[in-house]
């Protein structure tokens, strides 16, 4: 087997339609909205001839009127807020019967606009 590289990126879009109605901590009544998300993803998968491996992506999102808990009890819209992060996989052997295999993940988040309940 030789070695094998797949390279791509992505461009999507997302509209979670979860419409809420829910108590708060109050008991009182309230409701939240639909989010959007739209995600830019690119990413690497490599296969070596020693079946060791490697996956790796970047990303952003974006999101309008992402839902999100505010405390223990209520969800609201936040209007404007980003995440961007790097994911990493690797797998490699250690003789005919031993795989050992790792990942770490970097998650950054910043909430860009929100005018609170």
């Amino acid at each position: 087997m030789s070695d094998i590289q797949i390279r791509g990126g992505l461009i999507k879009q997302k509209i979670r339609r979860l419409l809420g109605q829910t108590w708060d901590g109050n008991r009182d009544i309230y409701t939240y909205g639909s989010e959007q998300v739209t995600t830019y993803e690119l990413g690497s998968k490599s296969e070596f001839a020693n079946r060791a491996t490697l996956y790796t992506s970047v990303f952003y999102n974006d999101y309008t009127d992402y839902q999100a808990f505010i405390d223990a009890t209520y969800i609201d819209n936040i209007d404007s807020a980003h995440t961007y992060g790097l994911e990493a996989e690797a797998t490699g052997w250690l003789g005919d019967q031993t795989e050992i295999r790792g990942s770490a993940g970097l998650l950054r988040s910043k909430i860009d606009d929100y005018q609170s309940y």
